[in-house]
């Protein structure tokens, strides 16, 4: 299913820019040369993780490359991990993020002034 493959993308994503640490919990992506990128620099864990051991092991890690620790979520419900950060004390930050998927079409429409030469 598209939503299925959207979600793994947004899980995984930050493998192509960032060093990955697995952990059984989930995953921590960082970049010590971009420590201001978010998307280089956060984790995510899987809904059925022990919360309390990988939030420990996460801020630990972070902290030690001087790092501010991060956690995205992206769930097809309420994320379980987000309610459980925003109970012990993270902030959570949403940002304007749209996804828009061509179902019907199989091209997009270029409008007439734009012209390419080779």
């Amino acid at each position: 299913m598209l939503i299925d493959k959207i979600i793994k993308f947004e899980n995984n994503f930050a493998e192509i820019q960032s060093k990955v640490i697995e952990k059984p919990y989930g995953k921590i992506f960082y970049d010590k040369n971009n420590p201001l990128s978010y998307d280089s620099n956060h984790a995510f864990l899987y809904e059925d993780s022990v919360y309390e051991f990988a939030i420990k092991d996460i801020v630990s890690f972070y902290q030690s490359i001087a790092i501010t620790p991060r956690v995205y979520t992206f769930t097809r419900n309420e994320s379980k991990v987000g309610q459980y950060f925003e109970s012990k004390g993270f902030i959570k930050s949403l940002e304007e993020i749209c996804f828009f998927v061509q179902k019907d079409k199989k091209r997009i429409d270029i409008h007439q002034t734009l012209h390419f030469k080779r």
